[in-house]
């Protein structure tokens, strides 16, 4: 009974990895033990493996990795790609906050872990959390920030809520 834990359907993990394998290879579901670093035992969390065949040994290799680490890590991964993307020679970018608007991903490294009313450079958040918050879900706004050269700057945003992680992706520009 330990090891009827696959496939969301208590299938013997064994059995149905050998089945995966024996079909050419692929990924397999499954419940199991996590054991933290400090002693504790998790029982019956996600895990998702790769199994295939080895067939000149006789075996069937896999390797796995529990659900909700991969998932931090695609977001981790994600968030990185987004905060890489760059548009009009370099001065154009894209930024991400949640729903309570602090800032999750932004080039000004100062913004990132802010929230409306932490700095002055935050403007763009609320535009940006009222239009997620539409009935679409995105468009334009405007907002204004203290410029370097010549005091208020004017900018059009652009965000749009990306609901599956409760993300507002926007970017803007400089309208003057």
């Amino acid at each position: 009974p330990a090891f009827d834990c696959a496939r969301n359907r208590a299938d013997n993990l064994f059995v149905a990895a050998a089945e995966v394998a024996s079909n050419g290879g692929g990924f397999l579901d499954y419940l199991w033990e996590r054991h933290l670093p400090n002693g504790v035992r998790l029982p019956n969390l996600p895990k998702i493996s790769y199994v295939q065949r080895v067939p000149q040994w006789h075996w069937v290799l896999g390797s796995g990795v529990f659900v909700d680490e991969a998932v931090r890590d695609a977001i981790s991964r994600l968030k990185a790609q987004i905060g890489a993307l760059r548009y009009d020679n370099g001065n154009g970018f894209f930024y991400i906050h949640d729903l309570r608007g602090i800032v999750l991903v932004h080039p000004n490294a100062d913004l990132i872990g802010k929230k409306p009313g932490d700095t002055p450079r935050a403007t763009f958040l609320p535009g940006g959390m009222e239009v997620a918050r539409s009935a679409i879900g995105a468009g334009y706004f405007e907002f204004s920030l203290s410029g370097e050269k010549n005091g208020k700057e004017h900018h059009l945003g652009y965000a749009r809520l990306f609901e599956p992680l409760g993300w507002i992706i926007g970017t803007s520009c400089n309208i003057e």
